[in-house]
């Protein structure tokens, strides 16, 4: 389906804003793919706080520059798959480590740019280990109710087994 000019300047527009806005953002290449295949991923990310789009450069290179991005410019050579987030840093990476990954040599990770920098692949990796703020808070509420519990249950014992 060929877009009309206004269309393009628009999905261009939608393209630029997502990108000013998102906390986390990976370029991924791709070879050969199917289109049920990408189907198959926007369904899992449907419900989820992940956008992606499938991107020609050239408009991506408008989008980019439009927004003064010009860093990004260099990894936009072939066609590419943009995956991001504007409420997570890790849900993108996870998504990729997940799903992208089954597709063995078709996805190739060209860059990931999270907080406006661009970070290396070490750092991907353990930001996708990374959980959401919700999930967080509820793990140090757990983990600090069990350090407090057995913080008092040593003071009890100390007290039982003091002589006075």
């Amino acid at each position: 389906m060929k877009l009309t000019f206004k269309e393009k300047k628009k999905y261009v527009l939608n393209i630029s804003n997502k990108i000013k806005k998102c906390l986390s953002l990976l370029i991924i290449n791709f070879n050969k793919l199917i289109v049920n295949e990408i189907n198959f991923i926007r369904k899992i990310l449907y419900n989820k706080d992940v956008f992606i789009y499938v991107v020609r450069n050239n408009l991506l290179k408008i989008a980019v520059v439009k927004i003064n991005l010009f860093v990004l410019k260099k990894f936009f050579n072939k066609p590419i798959i943009i995956l991001g987030s504007l409420y997570s840093y890790s849900y993108p990476s996870k998504i990729f480590e997940k799903y992208f990954k089954l597709y063995n040599n078709k996805f190739i990770l060209k860059s990931i740019y999270i907080n406006k920098k661009i970070v290396s692949y070490d750092i991907h990796k353990k930001i996708s280990i990374l959980y959401n703020k919700k999930k967080s808070l509820q793990y140090l509420i757990f983990y600090l109710k069990n350090i407090s519990i057995i913080k008092i249950l040593r003071i009890l014992i100390i007290i039982k087994n003091r002589k006075y």
